[in-house]
């Protein structure tokens, strides 16, 4: 408390016990009062309307009203502390005053009366509680209304689960889901996954995080409430490391175009721009996996190499964007003449390779070889006028012919072109 006087507005029309209190002031050691008094409701009004107390004293019963009428109405709107006093010990007068806004309410004797110095000082301890609470509460109530509008404002869904159940979503998460935020709230947040089976593999990944750290990252898939299923990174941290059980805050950015992109990237990077097939690269790995496999399982393979016969003259005669038509439809047609579990691949120019896993005859791979050589004798509608071509193709099996990717390439290349030699439009093994 300050050295400065304390002011006391004392409303009372009782001159004894004013006096009393007088005297209390006078004698008191602790605090210095100064005190100004009011006999009616108006005057006392008046003095409030020049300058606001310390601390007001107010008769409950005054001459021209209930001292109540100046109290005003509940304990937060008050502005400094105010003691009712009253000649009656009604329990219903000291509700009255209390809920009205006092902070204390005393029986009018002469012992009270004069020890009112003591009364106003436990007031005043009082009153600074309230005060550093009242102010406490401001505090958490703006603290509170910031997390809210962060919560609210950031670009990015943010929830809040506990025991797994959703318990907050912002305005971002239900777009992001495409859920109304009643029916997010009180949902399990498995209903938020792809699938049962990404709900536990970012469970099992999460709380070795959390119990690391208190917080982690991770990417998941997400399924909306239309069925699409999205890209999602998903970051996570406790809200009270020492009670797991106070609950997740979790953040949900929807990463699908970038995902998409990367997808993109890797897709340019491994496979022909023109005709969409598998690139050399792609298909010397795909071809590694498969030996691999077959070595392991004594089983066998075969590596076919497709060049088209006189694929130039469809160039020189009708044009490079007719010869691109050409090799575009050439693609599906040798995709169309191969099993699921099969590949092929553009190697360059007019030049295509197929891989055929788990071929252990030659019967097999001949009637491949057979079936794509009868695709590509079809003729070709090209820019509204036709081509006809043919195939050569060579045939290398694995182990027969080589153990090694390039071994098994280089002898299906050196067979496809004795095909040539023989005549074009027809196989040959190495």
């Amino acid at each position: 408390m300050s050295d400065k006087a304390v002011q006391v507005l004392l409303v009372d029309d009782n001159e004894d016990h004013t006096e009393l209190i007088r005297r209390s002031f006078t004698d008191h050691k602790g605090h210095c009062f100064e005190l100004q008094t009011a006999e009616t409701l108006a005057a006392a009004r008046s003095i409030l309307a020049e300058a606001i107390p310390d601390l007001m004293i107010i008769d409950y019963r005054l001459p021209d009203g209930e001292g109540v009428e100046l109290l005003p109405g509940s304990l937060g709107e008050r502005e400094f502390p105010i003691i009712v006093i009253t000649g009656h010990g009604d329990q219903n007068v000291a509700v009255n005053a209390l809920k009205s806004g006092a902070i204390d309410y005393v029986v009018k004797t002469e012992t009270t009366m004069a020890d009112m110095a003591n009364i106003c000082e436990r007031a005043m301890r009082e009153w600074q509680y309230v005060c550093e609470r009242r102010q406490a509460l401001a505090q958490l109530s703006l603290r509170e209304a910031q997390i809210k509008s962060i919560f609210q404002a950031a670009p990015t869904g943010i929830g809040v689960a506990v025991d797994r159940v959703i318990t907050n979503a912002n305005e971002h998460l239900c777009e992001l889901l495409g859920y109304s935020e009643d029916e997010l709230i009180g949902r399990d947040a498995r209903m938020m996954y792809d699938s049962d089976a990404e709900f536990e593999r970012v469970t099992r990944v999460k709380y070795p995080q959390i119990e690391k750290t208190g917080e982690g990252t991770i990417e998941t898939r997400f399924r909306r409430k239309d069925g699409r299923s999205i890209d999602v990174w998903l970051g996570f941290a406790v809200i009270d490391p020492a009670n797991l059980s106070a609950g997740v805050t979790f953040t949900a950015l929807d990463i699908s175009q970038r995902k998409e992109a990367e997808q993109q990237v890797r897709f340019i990077a491994t496979h022909d721009n023109l005709t969409g097939l598998a690139n050399r690269s792609l298909f010397m790995d795909r071809l590694s996996t498969t030996l691999a496999v077959a070595k392991r399982h004594h089983s066998g393979a075969a590596v076919m190499f497709v060049d088209l016969d006189d694929f130039k003259d469809v160039n020189d005669a009708m044009g490079h964007d007719a010869g691109d038509d050409v090799l575009k439809e050439t693609a599906v047609r040798i995709t169309s003449s191969l099993r699921e579990s099969d590949s092929t691949a553009r190697f360059g120019g007019d030049e295509f390779l197929a891989l055929l896993p788990m071929t252990t005859s030659r019967e097999a791979a001949a009637g491949v070889a057979a079936k794509i050589i009868d695709s590509i004798a079809h003729v070709f509608p090209v820019s509204g006028s036709e081509a006809k071509l043919s195939c050569s193709i060579g045939i290398a099996l694995f182990p027969e012919h080589g153990n090694q990717p390039e071994d098994l390439i280089n002898q299906a290349d050196a067979a496809m072109y004795e095909a040539k030699k023989a005549g074009k439009n027809n196989f040959q093994f190495a």
